[in-house]
């Protein structure tokens, strides 16, 4: 089965006898991170309320060995500003 762009043109196409790779391929592990992070962000935001009121605690766990893209994600689902001055 072959997945079709938005324009109708299947990504194996061969024009002018060529075989076409233009896709972007996304890995089996860069997908698990987009996910994870995906629903980190989700979860923070749709209980924010509760993490709330464990900020201290939060802000404790972020302070050790965290990677930047799991804060930046907890973070912005919480609508706060990270520790590097980014913002969400």
């Amino acid at each position: 089965m072959e997945i079709d762009n938005e324009n109708g043109a299947d990504n194996n196409s061969e024009p002018n006898e060529r075989n076409t790779k233009n896709a972007y391929n996304v890995g089996e592990l860069e997908q698990w991170c987009l996910c994870t992070l995906g629903y980190l962000k989700s979860f923070s935001r749709q209980y924010a309320s509760e993490i709330w009121s464990n900020i201290a605690m939060l802000d404790e766990v972020f302070v050790g060995d965290v990677h930047p893209l799991i804060r930046k994600a907890a973070f912005s689902g919480l609508r706060r500003f990270t520790n590097e001055g980014s913002h969400p």
